[in-house]
């Protein structure tokens, strides 16, 4: 049995698309091109008739349509900016729910990262709400004061915080939910304690460094305990298992004082390579060996 041959004309009706008229194709007459419009959405375009049998209107997609207002994850739709083309591909204006930013992305691109690009805390609605943070509010030890950047993404504002010791500051608000202690709160907590043969007198400030000077460090006035020699070191660098200090390093306590081994070789004029052999290989002390060394010559 032969095929049916089904003849197409202005007007007929092909799943949504209602075709206008048929263009002449001059390269291949036997694949026939028709101007159509979709009786769903207004769309029109040009596309070979086996396509516009196969396949649905390229605006609707799976039979919806995108308007102004239509929300898409964390986005809402502003206005389209790009109307010519494959929906897939058509640019729109939106703007973030929770965060308020506003950027310009094609259609799949919003349908595939449905998050802000810049908050990415649509599961987190909770934690960024404009009428949770306001003058007053208390983060941890430290309480907001004045919002002084009013515009952009909530995280991002900066505000002016008054911790309970009396110091202030400018950070990010998402900084402050992050770190809800006030710095110079936890660098006080760190006086008197004892690392190796340091201890941690007080706290003298902080050094900014690194790219854009986001890195903080704290700074302290450390005792040595062996010879009660003071300096200036960061905290991360105070070595624990340091057993001497650069001042004491090469002195030996001799009466209650720390003495070098070159000032008493010099003193007692006595080689300082036999005070070591005496301490070293005879398990002397310092003045044991002095002794026994005056009393031989």
């Amino acid at each position: 049995m032969a095929a049916k041959v089904i003849i197409h004309k202005p007007g007929d009706k092909i799943g949504t698309r209602i075709l206008i008229e048929e263009i002449d194709n001059e390269n291949y007459p036997n694949l026939k091109i028709w101007k159509w419009k979709c009786d769903f959405c207004g769309n029109e375009d040009i596309s070979y008739l086996a396509n516009i049998i196969k396949y649905r209107c390229n605006n609707c997609g799976r039979g919806t349509s995108y308007k102004p207002g239509d929300r898409v994850g964390t986005k809402i739709l502003i206005e389209e900016i790009e109307k010519n083309g494959s929906t897939a591909l058509r640019k729109w204006r939106w703007k973030c729910i929770f965060c308020g930013n506003i950027g310009v992305s094609q259609i799949q691109t919003i349908k595939i990262s449905k998050k802000c690009r810049k908050c990415r805390d649509f599961t987190r609605e909770s934690n960024y709400k404009e009428s949770k943070y306001v003058v007053g509010k208390k983060l941890g030890s430290r309480v907001l004061v004045e919002e002084i950047d009013k515009e952009g993404q909530l995280r991002f504002r900066k505000w002016k915080w008054k911790c309970d010791c009396g110091n202030e500051g400018i950070n990010q608000l998402q900084i402050l939910l992050s770190n809800k202690n006030c710095p110079l709160c936890k660098s006080k907590k760190k006086v008197g304690k004892i690392l190796g043969i340091w201890k941690v007198l007080e706290h003298i400030g902080f050094i900014y460094g690194g790219k854009n000077n986001k890195k903080c460090e704290s700074q302290y006035r450390v005792k040595c305990m062996r010879c009660g020699f003071e300096t200036v070191k960061i905290f991360k660098k105070i070595n624990k298992n340091q057993k001497v200090c650069s001042n004491c390093r090469g002195k030996y306590r001799l009466l209650g004082k720390f003495i070098h081994i070159k000032d008493l070789s010099r003193i007692f004029d006595i080689k300082k390579t036999t005070i070591y052999f005496r301490m070293k290989n005879k398990s002397m002390s310092l003045l044991e060996a002095i002794v026994s060394i005056s009393r031989r010559n």
